[in-house]
């Protein structure tokens, strides 16, 4: 499976805190951590409850303290090549 996520590098993207990134996820948008290892790993809801998107797999994200205190947060584009918002 050929992987078309966007690359996100430290730098080229605004960053944001939780609640910030959560009010985007509410209207359909995908977050996710410079901390984490890939773009493949972001929030999003799904059936009016939040998600995490891990190894392939949607579950649902059990939010804990570290992403609630992170100011890392960044929205992933909606289209692949597009600019970073």
């Amino acid at each position: 499976m050929k992987n078309t996520s966007p690359v996100i590098k430290k730098g080229t993207a605004k960053t944001r805190d939780f609640y910030e990134s959560l009010q985007l996820v509410s209207i359909g948008k995908k977050i996710t951590r410079l901390e984490w290892s890939s773009n493949e790993e972001y929030g999003f809801m799904k059936d009016e409850k939040l998600m995490i998107h891990v190894r392939g797999e949607d579950h649902l994200w059990i939010v804990s303290l570290a992403d609630l205190s992170s100011n890392d947060w960044v929205l992933l584009p909606d289209v692949i090549g597009s600019e970073l918002i």
